[in-house]
């Protein structure tokens, strides 16, 4: 039948269903009358796989016949060309600069997202302004040259960034969940295989030994105040963790879990950004016993100083752990940040499994899919958490055994830090 204005008005909608009409000047053109009598131009295909499927190409009366019949005409060639009819014209592929705007939105309220803009400063607007799909090595490598010139590390973080950047597309294109307009026809990570610089990446060149945090341990409260001193202590009680997960810590989230007392990390304080629980050690028990009687009416339990609610800083245990080392050269050169990497190498060698090791320490390990990294969840972890903590008991007490020929000093207290009437031991909340 040839389509014209007043045969495709006078077409009725039929209450069983959709129903086409074919156009007999170009073949596989139809007319298309839903049950509500919206009317569309559809278009009848094979694909690849001798399948039969109809492609949408506009609305009546919106798109004319003439226009109909030429815009068919010109799917019909792409499809004997071997086009793909309903691939996205590259004019409406996504920008580099819309997928990075993509990715941040979904990341604001991440705790790197302050470090991510940095990162993106790096980013020359010609790049941002190529199409994400057509983004190539070569020009990855045109961003990372001048930036590994000035600093290699910060190009480093920016190779990761931005690919992580193109594995958010990639999953965003293969999400089968996903709304359908959402996407930035990204198939492929252009910096999959570039590799960083390594010799950026120079690992801590300060390495602990048992001795030099025997001899902290010992020395520390010489000089320092007692909250200080405690805090050091109850660091290297804490076989390895970051210093945060320890110096931020709060009475109130000491806590029991089945009869072992740890910390409650909430998720704004964890590097993975979800909860952590954190069994104590002996020694960090007998420290918390300690400090009790000094801040115990306080929110923190390594607070500044009297009456603040802001926890003591790194700055500050960096300070005094230096004002102690020039009288005891057997500390070396002792800071809380080098405690971690000790205290994985001699948890290993006392033979605890490298994957409790990893465990206690939060680090991560890749996803199945290798994009990626997934923390591990501790939350159900703590009777194997608690393994790694009583083998470090076991690790301090030797050391301190093997020191024990110098005999602890007495500790002054600082008028600061006076205790509080409260003899009692810590209670857990």
């Amino acid at each position: 039948m040839a389509f014209t204005v007043k045969m495709i008005n006078g077409l009725e909608p039929k209450s069983s269903g959709p129903y086409r009409i074919s156009d007999e000047l170009v073949p596989g053109l139809n007319i298309q009358i839903s049950p509500g009598g919206n009317k569309a131009w559809t278009l009848r295909y094979r694909d690849e796989r001798g399948k039969r499927k109809y492609l949408k190409l506009g609305q009546w009366p919106a798109l004319g016949i003439a226009a109909a019949r030429d815009k068919a005409r010109e799917k019909k060639t792409g499809i004997a060309n071997g086009e793909n009819p309903r691939a996205r014209p590259k004019a409406d592929a996504s920008t580099v600069k819309q997928l990075i705007d993509a990715y941040m939105a979904s990341k604001t309220e991440a705790k790197s997202y302050k470090l991510m803009k940095s990162y993106r400063k790096k980013v020359p607007a010609w790049f941002e302004k190529k199409l994400a799909c057509d983004v190539t090595i070569d020009d990855c490598h045109e961003v990372l040259r001048p930036i590994a010139k000035a600093t290699p590390t910060m190009a480093n973080r920016v190779l990761t960034y931005l690919r992580t950047i193109w594995n958010f597309g990639i999953d965003v294109e293969y999400d089968l969940t996903r709304d359908r307009d959402l996407s930035f026809g990204v198939k492929d990570n252009p910096l999959r295989n570039i590799k960083p610089i390594s010799a950026a990446e120079r690992p801590a060149e300060v390495r602990l030994t048992m001795e030099n945090l025997a001899a902290a341990w010992t020395h520390i409260p010489e000089y320092n105040s007692p909250v200080t001193w405690l805090a050091i202590r109850f660091h290297i009680a804490m076989y390895g963790r970051r210093v945060k997960d320890t110096l931020y810590t709060r009475w109130e989230e000491i806590i029991d879990v089945d009869g072992i007392t740890c910390i409650s990390l909430p998720e704004g304080r964890t590097k993975s950004g979800k909860p952590q629980i954190i069994p104590l050690t002996r020694h960090a028990l007998e420290v918390l016993d300690e400090v009790h009687d000094y801040t115990s009416h306080q929110e923190c339990v390594f607070p500044q100083r009297t009456g603040t609610k802001t926890p003591l800083s790194l700055i500050a245990l960096g300070a005094a752990a230096r004002k102690v080392r020039e009288d005891h050269p057997e500390m070396g050169d002792f800071s809380p940040r080098y405690c971690r990497a000790c205290a994985v190498t001699e948890l290993g060698n006392y033979g605890i499994d490298r994957h409790l090791i990893d465990l206690a320490h939060q680090r991560h390990i890749k996803t199945v899919s290798g994009i990626g990294t997934k923390a591990y969840d501790r939350a159900h972890r703590v009777r194997e958490l608690k393994v790694v903590a009583d083998a470090w008991d076991e690790i301090l007490c030797d050391a301190l055994r093997g020191y024990s020929d110098r005999a602890i000093p007495a500790v002054n207290n600082h008028e600061d830090w006076a205790p509080t009437q409260n003899k009692d031991t810590i209670r857990v909340q």
